[in-house]
């Protein structure tokens, strides 16, 4: 993948309380503008490994971002991360879901 290509992970099917970690490789820098989820549970962000809630709702709350795949909603954003710094989607909904992101590559 080049500098400047899109990076799409769309459908990642995440269990009950699992995450999906959106993390560049070693070297790479990336710029994540969506991220989209298939329930109806505001997302929760956790920054790295941590599992401290970083909530993205409006003003830090949990209700405001409401998505839903079918409808095609998305939760816009700008994400600036590399290998070291970079975001875990948590599933806080009660069964599997799908999960997803979008963005670009900026270093390699």
């Amino acid at each position: 993948m080049a500098r400047g290509d899109s990076i799409t992970s769309l459908n990642n099917q995440i269990g009950a309380s699992a995450r999906l970690a959106i993390q560049p490789a070693s070297g790479d820098e990336w710029v994540v503008t969506s991220l989209i989820m298939e329930t109806a549970v505001s997302p929760v962000i956790n920054p790295n490994s941590d599992t401290a809630a970083n909530n993205i709702g409006g003003w830090g709350s949990v209700s405001a971002p409401r998505t839903d795949l079918s409808e095609a909603h998305c939760f816009d954003l700008k994400f600036f991360m590399d290998n070291s710094n970079y975001i875990r989607m948590h599933n806080a909904y009660g069964g599997t879901a799908a999960f997803g992101f979008t963005g670009i590559k900026m270093k390699e």
